[in-house]
């Protein structure tokens, strides 16, 4: 994630494409992400969740309609949450959620949530699986 951002702002026209980017790492960071984006302001059981991508991406996307509000261009918010590497013992596995929504002033909100699992070790191989397109 932290990669993308940099790569994306690299590419020509990337700073008037992308609105606004933030990469809640801490717990504590991503709670603050959902409780100001969720009406109920709960915070998820689980955070590496195809829900948490989900909400981080509902999250993304109303805080992009919300600088931008008079826009008919299509608006994308992202949310990636992952178990990654780690020096600490962890039973989980390695895995992250990815998911896109989207909308524009002729569309509803559309979406497509994604898993990636990273074989434990360093085969530098990766399996990705199209878990839902929420509605």
């Amino acid at each position: 994630t932290t990669r993308l951002v940099p790569m994306l702002l690299t590419v020509p026209g990337g700073s008037s494409t992308m609105i606004d980017c933030q990469v809640p790492y801490h717990e504590e960071a991503t709670k603050t992400v959902l409780e100001t984006a969720s009406s109920d302001g709960k915070t998820p059981d689980q955070f590496v969740s195809q829900e948490t991508a989900l909400q981080l991406a509902s999250a993304a996307l109303v805080r992009t309609k919300s600088c931008v509000p008079e826009t008919n261009s299509l608006c994308v918010g992202l949310g990636c949450t992952a178990a990654l590497a780690t020096t600490r013992n962890r039973r989980g596995k390695d895995q992250a959620f990815i998911c896109a929504v989207f909308q524009s002033t002729s569309t509803p909100t559309k979406g497509l949530v994604g898993r990636l699992c990273f074989p434990k070790g360093d085969s530098g191989q990766s399996l990705f699986t199209r878990v839902e397109q929420p509605s």
